[in-house]
């Protein structure tokens, strides 16, 4: 965020959740309409209650595999 502009950050909330992309996401994403993509929405807010951020954000979600271990 741009402090120097006179917006101090005062709150930031974040959402993150796992949906289908819209048309253009699939597109833009290059993957099917059935991959579902991770969304995180980020609203930075000063002590007025302005937003001077928005940040929306769409990744693919893949399958991350870890090897499996055991404790002794």
């Amino acid at each position: 965020m741009r402090t120097g502009a006179g917006h101090q950050p005062n709150s930031v909330s974040e959402t993150v959740s796992a949906r289908m992309p819209t048309e253009d996401e699939a597109a833009q994403l290059r993957i099917g309409s059935r991959v579902r993509v991770i969304s995180v929405e980020r609203l930075t807010r000063d002590a007025q209650s302005r937003a001077p951020e928005v940040i929306e954000v769409s990744l693919q979600l893949t399958a991350s595999r870890s090897p499996m271990t055991t404790c002794p």
